[in-house]
């Protein structure tokens, strides 16, 4: 059996709720549907909605739409705030993190959303090589987050293996 495209989704949400003119609360209910249908990957922005039920030619109130949270803002308020990478012990924290979020979505097989997570842990390893030339510090920082975007399953243990071999020099 042929699994349904988003677009029949969709549609399928218009018809069986007998919609008129669709608006912010409808297009909540269709990204429901799709969540529910094709998991957490298979959501799409509310802009994305409107424009296939706009290709469609049914009514779309489209200044509701637009003052919907996408998908990532929603993301960008998870990490809001959350990269501290001043010491290392902050550093740590932030990873640990970034890591705890980064498994929930992969759990929930939120492609996006394992991407977005990546994407702030990359720009935390940047900003920590930026500020490398006051000290060895953001050197140490950038590696920490080099190997967590390499291998995020076993920094954890590499992480204490590397604090153990520090308190040693």
């Amino acid at each position: 059996m042929k699994s349904k495209s988003r677009r029949d989704i969709i549609l399928e949400v218009y018809d069986r709720e007998a919609m008129g003119e669709v608006g912010a609360q409808e297009i909540e209910l269709m990204i429901a549907e799709l969540g529910s249908a094709l998991g957490p990957g298979g959501v799409l922005e509310p802009a994305e909605v409107a424009r296939i039920l706009t290709d469609e030619g049914l009514p779309v109130r489209l200044d509701e739409v637009f003052s919907m949270t996408s998908r990532d803002e929603e993301y960008e308020q998870l990490f809001d705030g959350i990269v501290h990478i001043d010491s290392l012990e902050e550093a740590e924290q932030t990873i640990q993190h970034i890591d705890n979020v980064f498994r929930a979505f992969r759990d929930q097989k939120d492609e996006r959303g394992m991407r977005f997570a990546r994407q702030v842990a990359m720009s935390a390893k940047l900003a920590a090589l930026a500020s490398s030339d006051k000290s060895s510090i953001g050197i140490e920082i950038s590696e920490w987050f080099a190997i967590w975007l390499q291998t995020p399953d076993i920094f954890r243990d590499w992480l204490e293996v590397r604090k153990a071999s520090m308190s040693l020099q």
